[in-house]
């Protein structure tokens, strides 16, 4: 016992009076070997950090074979961790943004063909008037150019000129009258092209133009649909609302009902908000005389007016609201 205790002491001083650098070797040392240790029992390599901490030392280590061989795999291993996770994030990366461009690039291009598509509408009707107008000036060149082709037609065939005419004269006007059939033939068929392309693009213009004013008609007949059927259930709520001098209360609910719905489908609806102003004043009792009063002229109401006496005369009484299938019953029911 006493002979390790003297052991302990003289490695402590040595240790002790060991300089920083010696003291780091060391502890390097064992690391790397327990490391290795371990490496041959769980085959673990050392870690980035690991490396890191021995790599100063590297040379002052008394390796074996196996165990360099055991550090240049552990530092090879670390390396392609190392370019592996740049990789994944640097792919990462570019596919976020690759997402982000196009998400951006399809946003860019759906705005731009709406307002080419607008633009187009607009100027159809100026391109179908000047199509027209192209048309008519190139029928007026063929028919000028026609003209002159009777006419030296008519002076070959006058015979007195004919008989004047040496045969050189008669052979360059023949020459010229070849030449120049040619050239009219080539202009009519230019036209006549010009022609069948201006009338292919005013029937396209054409055919875009029924096709919008289809569009708007379907929305113009969509909203009086709308208006109607509003107009069918305000006129059922002010039928049940002045069947009788006393209404019952669920009179006043189904009237209330079919009232809110019907002005809720339209705004505009008078009687809607005539058969509600009704409902606030017998149910709330209202004694203003203010700009919803009972002798107020109808037709006079504003949308947050109509808005509080649902809230009031709902919140109160509790009358709730139609659901689109109840409104539709009673549609169909058409009583």
């Amino acid at each position: 016992m006493k002979i390790e205790i003297s052991h302990d002491t003289l490695a402590k001083t040595v240790y002790d009076k060991a300089s920083t650098e010696d003291r780091m070797r060391l502890m390097v040392g064992n690391l790397f070997k327990a490391k290795y240790q371990l490496f041959k029992e769980k085959h673990v390599y050392l870690t980035s950090d690991e490396l890191k901490s021995i790599a100063p030392f590297e040379r002052q280590l008394d390796l074996s074979t196996e165990e360099k061989s055991f550090l240049t795999n552990s530092r090879i291993r670390a390396q392609s961790k190392f370019i592996w996770g740049a990789a994944i994030f640097i792919l990462t990366g570019a596919v976020i943004m690759i997402t982000l461009f196009c998400f951006a690039m399809y946003y860019r291009n759906n705005t731009i063909a709406k307002e080419l598509a607008n633009t187009e509408l607009m100027i159809s009707r100026d391109s179908l008037d000047n199509v027209n107008h192209s048309l008519g000036i190139k029928f007026e060149e063929l028919r000028v150019k026609d003209s002159i082709h009777e006419s030296l037609t008519e002076r070959i065939g006058n015979d007195q000129e004919i008989i004047k005419m040496t045969n050189k004269e008669l052979q360059d006007a023949l020459n010229e009258l070849n030449v120049l059939n040619k050239k009219l033939a080539e202009s009519k068929r230019k036209v006549e092209k010009e022609r069948d392309g201006l009338r292919t693009d005013k029937e396209v213009l054409a055919k875009r133009l029924r096709t919008q004013i289809d569009q708007q008609d379907a929305i113009i007949k969509e909203k009086l649909s709308t208006v109607d059927e509003s107009q069918k259930l305000s006129q059922r709520a002010n039928a049940i609302l002045n069947s009788s001098e006393t209404p019952t209360d669920a009179q006043y609910k189904e009237a209330f009902q079919l009232a809110r719905y019907a002005w809720e489908m339209s705004n505009s609806n008078s009687q809607a908000m005539d058969v509600l102003n009704q409902i606030n004043n017998n149910k709330i009792k209202s004694k203003s005389s203010g700009f919803l009063g009972k002798n107020r002229p109808k037709n006079t109401y504003t949308f947050k007016q109509i808005e509080s006496i649902i809230n009031k005369v709902d919140e109160k009484y509790k009358y709730g609201k139609l659901s689109s299938s109840q409104a539709k019953k009673v549609l169909r029911s058409g009583n």
